[in-house]
């Protein structure tokens, strides 16, 4: 079945989070349509939308008719691209998978967006906390909102290391003043970076005017591809300068959990990172402008923090294709730019189990997961879990 329309019939049959709930209705366009304009008119505080809001409704309303009619006659059925973006628009705004900024420490529970999830955030406002405070925005010298490279997250405080992805990292350096140097690791390169040429900023809420900048000092990263017969993870290590010990806030450890990275195992996780505007990726399709749609609906910045829900979809050894079992689905809203984040079992001991590499919206998500047998050699190389 479609995981949208999925998404959409459980919250039809009033279940709230995630695709295990045991309800299951077929949505009805009607229905998604009422619950999305009612959502609209809570989030910009209005009962009487403006024109411009309006009109976008209206092109998002037209696409998911369309879709919700072609996913009841086939559930399989492979959509459009107006179609596809015109349903994730609608769990994004009605909360079944909302996209939510931070706010100093955390997130509202009352936020007319999170809706399905006020229980859940009001319960986890510690694990929240912690992993905010942890979460960094990957930036040159001197980035911002709108000039950075990706998200990382604090492993380790002494020394002080972030865990992000190879891609962020490799953008990072090409930006950088930086050289090659001795690996400590026969599996691993490492570059030494020069000037404060990349940042960390573990501030980045949206209402916040104190910045928490601390320089990268090394880059550290594994094979790319799998040259040397080890798994192709989209990883890299981060460490930060010895002076920076007193600037930092405190690490979350990975934790690897096989359980946590399969089906229905864990009720949900967050996933907290700097998601960039989708727009940029999206642009106009088949005459329709998704970066009006979505700046008129959602009126949001980017390149701030936010934290979005979500559940894993598909298990590793479902979605690896080279059978190693280390790359598992999820469906959290992460709108491109949210490479780098970790994926974290907030409801069940703040483990962080994955980490998020790719994928747009809450359809083609890809996360690694860390406790395959194959990824041992590459992570105690990394130095990424606790006492290594």
């Amino acid at each position: 079945m479609n995981h949208l329309y999925s998404l959409l019939g459980t919250r039809q049959a009033g279940g709230a989070e995630g695709v295990n709930e045991p309800d299951f209705a077929e949505p009805v366009a009607y229905d998604v349509l009422d619950r999305f304009d009612k959502a609209l008119r809570l989030a910009h505080g209005t009962m009487l939308l403006g024109e411009d809001i309006t009109a976008a409704e209206d092109k998002v309303a037209q696409q998911v008719e369309q879709a919700l009619k072609a996913l009841r006659q086939d559930k399989a059925k492979v959509l459009p691209v107006n179609q596809r973006l015109g349903l994730e628009t609608v769990v994004r705004a009605d909360g079944t998978r909302p996209s939510l900024v931070i706010t100093g420490d955390g997130v509202n529970p009352d936020h007319p967006m999170a809706v399905c999830w006020r229980e859940q955030l009001a319960a986890t406002r510690e694990a929240v906390r912690l992993l905010t405070g942890a979460t960094a925005r990957v930036q040159p010298r001197g980035g911002s909102r709108t000039r950075f490279f990706g998200t990382a997250f604090l492993i380790c405080a002494a020394p002080a290391r972030l865990v992000t992805n190879r891609h962020v990292a490799m953008q990072a350096l090409r930006r950088a003043v930086a050289t090659r140097e001795a690996a400590a690791h026969p599996l691993l390169s490492s570059y030494r970076v020069h000037a404060g040429t990349i940042e960390a900023e573990f501030d980045g809420s949206q209402d916040s005017k104190i910045k928490k900048v601390v320089a990268v000092e090394r880059v550290i990263l594994p094979p790319w591809p799998n040259t040397v017969g080890q798994p192709s993870m989209d990883i890299a290590v981060l460490e930060l300068s010895p002076s920076s010990i007193d600037k930092i806030p405190e690490p979350i450890k990975l934790q690897p959990s096989s359980d946590f990275e399969s089906e229905g195992t864990i009720h949900s996780f967050c996933i907290i990172g700097f998601p960039g505007s989708p727009a940029r990726r999206i642009g106009v399709v088949d005459g329709i402008d998704w970066a009006y749609v979505d700046r008129v609906i959602f009126n949001e910045s980017y390149g701030v923090k936010r934290l979005a829900p979500g559940v894993v979809t598909k298990s590793l050894e479902k979605i690896d294709r080279h059978g190693a079992g280390y790359t598992f689905c999820h469906d959290a809203t992460t709108l491109g730019g949210s490479s780098g984040s970790a994926i974290c079992a907030w409801k069940d001991g703040k483990k962080i189990f994955g980490l998020h590499f790719s994928g747009i919206g809450s359809e083609s998500n890809r996360a690694h997961g860390f406790s395959s047998p194959d990824t041992a050699d590459l992570m105690r190389a990394l130095r990424v879990f606790p006492d290594t």
